[in-house]
């Protein structure tokens, strides 16, 4: 019997539904491929579907359809899963509870997928008890459950699109209803797209300021060829930033975003109130400036067609215990729409960006002596250990650019906001509102 949402003209295959049933329990693309003897991409490519099916863009939006009660889940509502108890609430409503056992990340906020379709019926301050716990393990404070449907957090935030230069842009604002601070705005590393975003980090900043996620020109679920130059990729940033009807934000670019951010806060100042500039290098390091030193051995697993966590562990955080435990949390984080591991751009625009960046290493356009053009207050801040540029690469660029201040993070890498997440976005909003 094939399911659909209220309304749709089309219905989900058996397959679908199979997919689409374990997917919003919280089981990652493996799980689901392993439980069905097919393929990762396989799945992948089913969700795809589901997802246009349904017009659906997260797990949260297909939660939502299927907690209508399809028929093909809606005897699970009253089977618990392996592991959960039974709770009566007002002596009317039994909602399944996830046990030790249970895991995935529904169910680490709490809630598994069939619980969550009885979650309205259940008191707000006990729902807010029931999964104070489950946030805080994963690094966000206790929030309204309300909040988990809405654009409160970054796993919930729907994706939506701005059109410039006849191309829609892809983007996500999360902690809009947050009076306070210019917003700010991410800007990605190389073959990354928002989903890459760990929601951790996103979550503590837009406790108290709007935070914009977006896939630039090419990359991701917006449209267009990615330029070949960083310049273009900047400019395309701050039309974008324009199309969304701001006139100043504050600019967060890491690794590749870190240069686009700093080409951004030379050529557009108008824009740029405060700039945070991590895990990247100053321009130059190829013909520029001798102090500049980037590592080869990155791009040999940074170019690779696929990726796996070790390439990830490898990447962006330290080898050492506490970071590679660290760098686990935040891939499963991370996971929470697609497999970290999953590269979410194509091999032109791997291309492309890659081609962007050697221009940048070579001073192609002079940037290196723009530095001191920018006037935004700067904070520039890297792991002591960061395998892509080394920590020498940001004292260069405090150095060069007029307002900067430095930080170092300890046994920490290219990812060291993932590592610390919590830390790191401490200190951001000290430097931000100060």
């Amino acid at each position: 019997m094939a399911a659909s949402r209220p309304g749709a003209a089309t219905p989900l295959s058996e397959r679908e539904q199979q997919i689409a049933q374990f997917y919003i329990e919280g089981r990652t693309h493996k799980e689901i491929a392993r439980s069905l003897a097919i393929a990762p991409s396989t799945v992948r490519t089913h969700l795809n579907t589901i997802y246009r099916k349904l017009e659906v863009t997260s797990r949260i939006e297909l939660l939502r359809r299927f907690s209508c009660g399809p028929p093909a889940l809606a005897d699970l509502r009253h089977r618990p899963a392996r592991g959960a108890r039974s709770l009566a609430v007002g002596g009317h409503v039994s909602a399944d509870l996830p046990g030790t056992e249970i895991d995935g990340p529904l169910r680490r906020l709490g809630l598994n997928g069939c619980a969550w379709a009885a979650a309205s019926a259940i008191d707000d301050a006990l729902l807010r008890t029931l999964i104070d716990e489950k946030l805080k393990a994963i690094g966000i404070d206790v929030l309204r459950a309300t909040s988990l449907l809405d654009d409160g957090l970054a796993e919930a935030a729907r994706t939506r699109f701005v059109a410039i230069h006849g191309k829609r842009i892809a983007y996500r604002s999360v902690g809009e209803d947050q009076p306070a601070g210019v917003p700010i705005v991410f800007l990605h590393r190389f073959r990354a797209s928002m989903d890459d975003w760990d929601p951790a980090l996103v979550n503590a900043l837009a406790r108290d300021r709007r935070v914009i996620l977006f896939d630039n020109v090419g990359v991701g679920e917006s449209d267009g060829q990615t330029p070949g130059n960083l310049e273009q990729m900047t400019d395309d940033a701050a039309s974008f930033v324009r199309a969304l009807g701001l006139t100043e934000v504050d600019i967060l670019g890491w690794s590749m975003g870190g240069m686009i951010g700093q080409i951004l806060a030379a050529k557009h100042p108008d824009l740029v109130r405060k700039l945070a500039l991590i895990g990247t290098l100053p321009p130059g390091c190829w013909g520029g400036s001798p102090e500049v030193v980037v590592q080869c051995d990155w791009e040999r697993v940074a170019r690779k067609p696929t990726w796996t966590d070790e390439d990830l562990l490898y990447l962006f955080f330290s080898p050492s215990l506490e970071g590679v435990a660290a760098g686990l949390a935040s891939i499963e984080r991370t996971s929470f729409r697609r497999e970290a591991c999953e590269i979410k751009t194509g091999p032109e625009t791997m291309h492309a960006q890659y081609q962007a960046a050697i221009s940048f290493f070579r001073n192609e356009g002079d940037w290196y002596e723009k530095l001191q053009s920018i006037q935004a207050p700067t904070l520039v801040a890297a792991g002591d250990n960061d395998p892509t540029f080394p920590t020498i690469d940001l004292v260069v660029l405090a150095r060069e650019i007029p307002q900067a201040q430095l930080a170092i993070y300890p046994d920490a890498g290219h990812g060291f906001h993932f590592q610390y997440p919590d830390r790191f976005a401490a200190d951001l909003r000290v430097f931000l509102r100060h």
